[in-house]
Formats: structure tokens, sequence, C-alpha cells
């Protein structure tokens, strides 16, 4: 399954932007891995450290074509929405239009605990998202969705 994990950085604040990054990695890591071993891209990977190589002034509309093109190839998009970005929110239009399955998650730092949609507490967003993603699969064979 291809799935493409949007996530906001522009405003993660600087003292935990290292510690967001990390658990993006280890999220997309997760998902990578046995048993399901799911393609998984994202921005902070497979676009922006390619945006360095190009002129500034095409940058956002590089940013915007690259992740556009990510989200539309997708079978699923888990959205980690931490923190605001409006990016995000379009990535998600982008999806609700192509009929994408989103599964939205968030991490409440006052906690320090995964959280999901109404905060169900000590839920791991890794464990949540293999069990969306084998879902849509089922659903996808039983119904001869084949994306």
């Amino acid at each position: 399954m291809k799935i493409y994990l949007a996530c906001g950085l522009t405003h993660v604040p600087r003292d935990m932007f290292s510690d967001h990054c990390d658990f993006l990695h280890k999220l997309a890591e997760r998902l990578r891995s046995e048993p399901a071993r799911h393609e998984v891209k994202y921005a902070l990977i497979d676009s922006d450290p390619q945006l360095g190589e190009k002129p500034f002034a095409e940058r956002a509309r590089l940013c915007y074509l690259w992740d556009r093109e990510m989200v539309g190839e997708a079978d699923l998009v888990i959205a980690e929405a931490s923190f605001p970005a409006i990016g995000l929110g379009i990535e998600l239009q982008i999806a609700e239009a192509n009929d994408t399955p989103i599964l939205l998650c968030f991490r409440d730092y006052r906690r320090s605990i995964a959280s999901f949609g109404t905060k169900i507490a000590k839920m791991d967003c890794v464990k949540l998202a293999r069990q969306f993603a084998s879902c849509v699969v089922s659903r996808a064979v039983r119904t001869g969705i084949n994306r």
C-alpha cells in the first residue's frame, strides 16, 4: 500500500523541531517494516531536501506540485496534525477530493501521549495506522477497488 505521511513543519516550535522530525522518521520506518512493508512517502524526505537544490523563486511552486503528486499517488494519507499548517489542510483537501482514506492523528504535548481524534489516551499511532491500512486493503479487495 502507498501511504503519504502528511505533516506540518513550518510552525513547529524551534525547541520541538528535532523531536518532531524524529517522530515522523520513526513513524514512517515502522510503517515500512514487517509484516506489510508499506511504501511510505513524506515531504521531510521525499521533497523538502530536493527543494534546496532549486532556485529560491521556484521552491514554493515545486513544493506544492511534488507534495500534491505524492498525495495523489497515495492509497492512504496519514496526517500528523500536532501543529498548524495550511499545506497540511490543502493536502487533506486533495486526498478528500480523490476519495483517499485519511487517518488524522496528533500528539498531545501537554500529556506527552499519542492521541487520535478525540484524544483516546495512550493509543499507539503506528498501531492505529497499521490497523487502518489493513482495513483499507481489505475493503479494496472486497469491493474490487484497485488503486
